[in-house]
């Protein structure tokens, strides 16, 4: 049985994520980002992290040259930030959401994440139309707060009282 890609889709669309946006330098040396919920964590010692990212994302290319990526999990109070790295780069019409400041590796720390992760990639593994990034951490800072939770096409906080 063949499984479509909408099935596949609305499958994943019932299983709770938290929300992240990776950064990249650019060429230019400026930062972009794309919002990512396929993330996680592979190893404490050392500690590691897995990202998935289309072939056809902007964030790819920039992975692949810059071999680094910024791993922002947003807090419950950024939706802005989700949305905007959602969309294509192309169709960006404004400055981000916010403020950020740059790592001394280049990538982006997005000001009030709940916590942020700096690192390096190690090795990388085709997978369909993705390449899935597996990184060491150099660095991490975090702060308390409640995440921002992605389900059923919809930004939710934990903090929110039931329907």
């Amino acid at each position: 049985m063949e499984v479509s890609t909408e099935l596949f889709r609305s499958a994943w669309r019932k299983f709770p994520t938290g929300v992240t946006v990776i950064t990249t330098g650019d060429e230019g040396g400026g930062v972009q980002g794309m919002t990512v919920a396929s993330v996680l964590s592979v190893s404490s010692q050392p500690p590691m992290v897995l990202v998935s990212v289309g072939r056809q994302q902007q964030t790819f290319g920039n992975l692949e040259r810059e071999g680094r990526f910024g791993l922002n999990f947003l807090s419950d109070a950024q939706t802005d930030w989700a949305e905007f790295f959602a969309l294509p780069a192309g169709e960006r019409t404004a400055d981000p959401p916010g403020s950020y400041r740059v790592a001394q590796s280049g990538v982006g720390i997005i000001e009030g994440s709940l916590a942020f992760l700096d690192c390096h990639v190690v090795t990388k593994h085709d997978a369909g139309d993705h390449v899935l990034f597996v990184a060491q951490v150099d660095a991490a800072e975090g702060r308390e707060g409640s995440p921002l939770v992605y389900l059923e096409g919809e930004y939710l906080s934990l903090d929110q009282d039931p329907a």
